[in-house]
């Protein structure tokens, strides 16, 4: 699961969970990539905390100058300690599997766990745990149906979406599709994220905070 790990008020240590699902994940191998925030990767003298990346009068082609690292043993100086604490509860959503094709930005999203007569209604949120409309939500063929998500209309902008499962199809994961929204294929509900007069900063979907903000499980 893709996401950034944020420690809750009063907790320590990270808040990321796994769970494998029998006959779908490898029980004797399981890869972990590890991304960094961009103030652990700070050149030494540098201070990437308190500068403004965002500042009007920040000379973005100094950028690179913040982040030119010598040293880099600093950044593999981790543990990860990993505690059985059993199958987690409910359906989980898995990585969300970003394709493009035609131009068009479209993330295929796995889920498992939903049972026969049951839907799943989820909030996309981005990688900065805000909300990320979406639309032309789609089931894949025979897993079930969607709703929800944005239209072009200003009234209209949404980051909810729901998952049907299929009552004849009989497998526990199953897929759905989204894209999100943007200047191209719905100007009204994409809101431009500045970065600088000559750059942007592109937000993208997070499997990880869609998860976490909560997938509502009801029977259709």
């Amino acid at each position: 699961m893709v996401g950034r790990d944020r420690t809750n008020e009063g907790s320590t240590g990270s808040q990321f969970k796994f769970t494998g699902y029998d006959e779908v994940s490898n029980s004797d191998l399981l890869d972990i990539l590890v991304f960094y925030e961009q103030d652990q990767c700070c050149a030494d003298g540098k201070d990437c905390v308190n500068t403004d990346f965002e500042a009007p009068d920040f000379d973005q082609s100094t950028t690179w100058e913040y982040f030119n690292l010598t040293n880099l043993d600093a950044l593999c100086e981790f543990e990860l300690v990993c505690d059985n604490s059993g199958a987690l509860p409910g359906p989980r959503l898995g990585n969300f599997n970003y394709d493009i094709a035609r131009s068009v930005q479209t993330y295929t999203v796995p889920i498992y766990g939903l049972e026969k007569g049951e839907q799943a209604t989820m909030t996309i949120m981005d990688y900065n745990n805000d909300p990320n409309n979406c639309m032309n939500d789609l089931a894949h063929h025979g897993h079930g149906t969607t709703s929800g998500c944005s239209t072009n209309s200003t009234d209209g902008c949404s980051n909810v979406l729901t998952f049907n499962h299929d009552q004849d199809h009989n497998g526990l994961l199953e897929y759905f599709q989204f894209e999100p929204v943007s200047p191209v294929n719905n100007p009204v509900c994409f809101s431009l994220p500045v970065h600088h007069v000559d750059d942007y900063q592109w937000q993208t979907p997070s499997p990880w905070d869609t998860q976490e903000a909560g997938l509502t499980v009801t029977e259709i």
